[in-house]
C-alpha cells in the first residue's frame, strides 16, 4: 500500500465515518423524539399542527370535521360522477359554502382557539407569581 493509498484509508476511517455516525445518530434520535403532527386532507390550510398542542376533545372534533367536510367536497364538488374533483365539474354554492368554510373558517377559529389557550396558560403563570409590592 503506497503512502497515498493509506492517507486515504486513514481519512475514510477516521474522518468521514465518524462524522456519518454522529450525524445519522443525530438524525435518528431528532426524527423519535419529534411530536407526532396532525394532518387534515379536507382542511389543507390548517397545515400540520402539533398533537400536543391541542386537547383530546379539540382533535376528535376536527378528526370529525375533516371527515365531514371530504364526504361534503364529494358529495357536492364532483357533479359529473367521475371520481374526482376537477375542472369538468360544476360549481355550485354549497360547494363554495364548503370550501370556504374548510379552507379559511376552520384552520382560522383553530388558529384563534391555540391563540387564547396560549393566552389562558400565561394569565395563569401571571396570577401564580407573587405581587413584590401593592399600591395604595
Amino acid at each position: 500500500m503506497t503512502q497515498v493509498t493509506a492517507m486515504f484509508v486513514m481519512f475514510i476511517l477516521y474522518g468521514v465515518l465518524p462524522v456519518a455516525g454522529l450525524y445519522l445518530g443525530y438524525r435518528g434520535i431528532k426524527k423519535m423524539t419529534a411530536p407526532k403532527m396532525l394532518e387534515y386532507k379536507a382542511m389543507p390550510q390548517l397545515g400540520y399542527i402539533p398533537e400536543k398542542s391541542l386537547p383530546v376533545e379539540v382533535k376528535t372534533a376536527l378528526d370529525q370535521i375533516n371527515e365531514k367536510g371530504e364526504k361534503l367536497r364529494v358529495i357536492y364538488g364532483d357533479t359529473n360522477n367521475d371520481g374526482k374533483i376537477d375542472d369538468k365539474d360544476t360549481v355550485n354554492e354549497t360547494y363554495i359554502m364548503i370550501q370556504n368554510l374548510m379552507d379559511r373558517h376552520v384552520p382560522l377559529a383553530v388558529t384563534d382557539y391555540r391563540r387564547l389557550h396560549d393566552l389562558d396558560v400565561g394569565d395563569a403563570r401571571a396570577l401564580t407569581r407573587p405581587k413584590s409590592s401593592t399600591l395604595m
